[in-house]
């Protein structure tokens, strides 16, 4: 699992996937970052992004 930790101590978890322009995706509460993944797997599959 990939965190960062900011100053206030608040643990952001992300994930890492393809190459090319950051592309970030955010969910809102109750959702979890799963819910992208879909769309995450197209994005990264497009020309415009490398793929994993």
């Amino acid at each position: 699992m990939s965190t960062l930790k900011l100053k206030d101590g608040t643990e952001i978890f992300y994930k890492d996937q393809g190459e090319g322009p950051v592309l970030m995706f955010h969910h809102g509460w109750p959702l979890s970052s799963d819910d992208w993944d879909a769309q995450v797997i197209n994005q990264c599959s497009s020309s415009n992004y490398g793929s994993e």
